[in-house]
């Protein structure tokens, strides 16, 4: 359980759900259907740019992987923005890939022990996991 709590604050704080939100979407813009109108004859659906546009919104609505990154990321975009700033930045430090510090470092900077930090983060998980029951 706490790994994957672990990954989605990762995958958050280094902007990693962010990206594959923004590709999953470009993915669906501009992926083409093949031209079923093989005999010939009439077409009968033109595609004018109103029904390209509502076709990618119904397409972006209803795609399932999207609507999972969309939701794990305003799960923890939610919870982020209902605690202090403080315990924020601490995760921000912890889970962000890119800056990678460990816990002395990040105690440092949040003016803690390094044991009051994990401490808070475990709370942090916890509190959560009690919001977000789905995760289990």
């Amino acid at each position: 359980m706490a790994d994957k709590i672990d990954k989605l604050f990762t995958e958050y704080f280094s902007g990693d759900i962010e990206k594959k939100i923004a590709l999953r979407k470009f993915e669906l813009r501009t992926a083409q259907s093949a031209d079923e109108n093989i005999g010939g004859g009439r077409v009968e659906n033109v595609n004018n740019e109103k029904s390209k546009v509502e076709g990618v919104l119904i397409k972006e609505y209803e795609d399932q992987e999207l609507n999972l990154l969309q939701s794990r990321y305003n799960a923890v975009h939610d919870f982020i923005v209902d605690n202090d700033l403080e315990l924020v930045n601490m995760l921000d430090y912890y889970y962000d890939e890119r800056k990678h510090y460990v816990w002395k470092k990040v105690a440092r900077l949040v003016f803690k022990s390094e044991r009051q930090c994990q401490n808070d983060r475990d709370k942090a998980k916890y509190r959560f996991l009690l919001r977000n029951t789905w995760i289990s």
